[in-house]
């Protein structure tokens, strides 16, 4: 199995999201045997190999039983590598963000599959460990990944935006999704205790959130959560429930156009068959990302305002 071929990653993030790490090992170690590294590529540094990304990966899930000792000051050292678990150097992202392993923790996905562009970025070899890795601290050490949000918030850049607007932004799941209920209630009730992180997310496990309400009540989501609608649900018959709850802003759908792009690189004619092709829909209140994340409006990003972007579809383009 080719660890550097996007449907063999897929198949390691599905074993490693059933907690079987075992033969998640042992799908690493197969791999380094029957793939190994070409000679002059670096395994060390900036440009490291899938080989030597995995190598770490397994030293990672030889020290599951003492897996806070791997952890320092946001991130997760291994033996040539360091891994931070919240990103926040992202161009098109400039706010603190969080992912998991993609497909394998969406079981809402279905049309979205033949765009996601999770499934793009998954080539890189950072990112996919990445991903792995949090995917098992969520199952392992989930205390680890609240300490670790906690610690960044703290860093000085952070920590003036803070003072300066009360709150910062935080997007839950920039790639992945709410994979069961306990991950769900994890993540609520770490926000209701840090009211300072304002969060959204895209989620399309809408029968977790369903569940939750019924359970604990609407009103149990904390006031600085935002959830946004993504397309490509399998549960869209789910839509008109999740659309009522006062913590959904609304949707946010990708529409295909004849060309692979995003929001700020659209021509005027693109943006106008968006907003015809919205129409048709059914949607009525459009708003068209501009693809760079905190840009689109002057009292901040619309995805996470649900008061003055409440029932608004926004929409982009599948990149």
């Amino acid at each position: 199995m080719d660890l550097g071929q996007r449907e063999s990653k897929i198949y390691l993030n599905n074993i490693i999201a059933r907690g079987d790490y075992i033969t998640a090992r042992s799908v690493c170690y197969d791999y380094l045997k029957n793939f190994p590294a070409r000679g002059g590529l670096s395994i060390t540094g900036a440009n490291q190999t899938t080989q030597a990304y995995v190598k770490n990966f397994i030293y990672f899930l030889d020290n599951l039983d003492n897996i806070k000792s791997l952890y320092s000051k946001g991130k997760i050292n291994l033996d040539t590598i360091s891994i931070e678990i919240y990103q926040t150097k992202n161009k098109k992202l400039p706010f603190i963000n969080y992912s998991n392993s993609p497909v394998s923790n969406c079981p809402g996905a279905a049309a979205c599959l033949v765009f996601c562009y999770s499934l793009n970025s998954i080539r890189f070899p950072a990112a996919f460990i990445r991903w792995a890795i949090c995917s098992i601290l969520e199952a392992e050490a989930p205390e680890i990944l609240t300490e670790a949000l906690v610690y960044v918030c703290s860093k000085r850049n952070n920590k003036k935006i803070i003072e300066a607007q009360g709150h910062i932004d935080f997007r839950l799941y920039n790639d992945g999704d709410f994979k069961d209920l306990n991950k769900l209630y994890f993540w609520m009730d770490f926000l209701k205790k840090h009211p300072y992180i304002k969060a959204y997310a895209y989620s399309k496990s809408w029968p977790l959130f369903i569940q939750a309400v019924k359970e604990r009540g609407e009103d149990y989501f904390p006031d600085n959560f935002t959830l946004n609608l993504s397309s490509g649900s399998r549960y869209h018959n789910l839509k008109d429930i999740m659309k009522v709850y006062n913590f959904t802003r609304g949707e946010f759908i990708a529409v295909k156009i004849d060309r692979k792009t995003t929001g700020d690189k659209l021509t005027k004619f693109e943006k106008q068959y968006i907003r015809t092709k919205a129409r048709s829909m059914g949607h009525k209140k459009i708003f068209i990302c501009p693809g760079l994340c905190g840009s689109c409006s002057k009292v901040g990003h619309a995805c996470g305002n649900k008061d003055i972007f409440k029932n608004y579809t926004i929409i982009t383009p599948e990149h």
